[in-house]
């Protein structure tokens, strides 16, 4: 059985159900989990190999079993009769304008990007009942806030330094990789207003801010894995003490 299939039953069947996590018995929520946020070519996906790598060099349950919702768990979900929509938002992330909206409800007979939405923020709550997973993007931090197990990274890097990596990434010439960079910069904070009323940039929405120019994504994913542990050991003490 793959990791994927074993996955299945639980995303068919998940519900939603509208809880403050701080209330959350932490016996019930062993593992800790990771979202980042990241602006366009600053590295997230990087930073998400770094942390799947090193979690894979240390022996013992808190770092067994861990994976991420992004591109083949998000492929997964795409299964699932009420994420029916374009790659776009599933796989991608992407946040449609209101016209490209519109012409897939209207024009492809997709759900709208609401309802699809909607459904993945219910997926990632669920998730993070269970800890053992990295969200990218869609809005992790601002979905799990206050879930005592979280941990909460945004990235930042200058413009100019993503554009030369968008450009290596994506073979675009410098004012394409730069057209691209400011739009999904500008879909990304559209999203975190629209769904959350949150800016995107706000420093007090995450555990740690990063600047990936600066800090090398390997040095990163170990102070990432330094939290993971701390948290782990947190819970613990409170179970006890509970």
């Amino acid at each position: 059985m793959t990791e994927l299939e074993k996955w299945r039953p639980f995303l068919n069947s998940v519900s939603y159900k509208e809880k403050k996590f701080d209330s959350l018995n932490l016996s019930e929520s062993a593992y800790p989990f990771v979202t980042i946020s990241s602006q366009e070519g600053a590295g997230a996906n990087e930073l998400v190999d770094a942390i799947l790598d090193l979690l894979r060099t240390r022996q013992g349950a808190l770092y067994q079993g861990w994976t991420r919702f992004n591109q083949e768990l998000q492929r997964e979900t795409a299964k699932i009769p009420a994420l029916k929509h374009s790659t776009k938002i599933v796989v991608h992330g992407e946040y449609l304008t209101e016209i490209e909206d519109i012409f897939d409800q209207l024009i492809l007979g997709h759900p709208s990007q609401h309802t699809v939405y909607k459904k993945i923020f219910q997926i990632i709550r669920a998730l993070a009942s269970k800890g053992k997973f990295i969200a990218v993007k869609r809005g992790g931090a601002f979905i799990t806030f206050g879930h005592p197990l979280g941990i909460h990274v945004r990235l930042v890097a200058p413009l100019d330094y993503r554009i030369a990596a968008t450009r290596v990434k994506l073979g675009m010439s410098a004012e394409k990789a730069k057209k691209w960079v400011l739009q999904k910069d500008r879909g990304l904070a559209k999203f975190a207003k629209d769904y959350f009323n949150r800016r995107i940039d706000d420093p007090l929405s995450y555990d740690v801010v990063w600047n990936t120019k600066n800090t090398p994504v390997s040095q990163i994913a170990w102070s990432v894995v330094a939290l993971i542990e701390k948290k782990a050991e947190n819970s613990r003490a409170l179970s006890k003490g509970a």
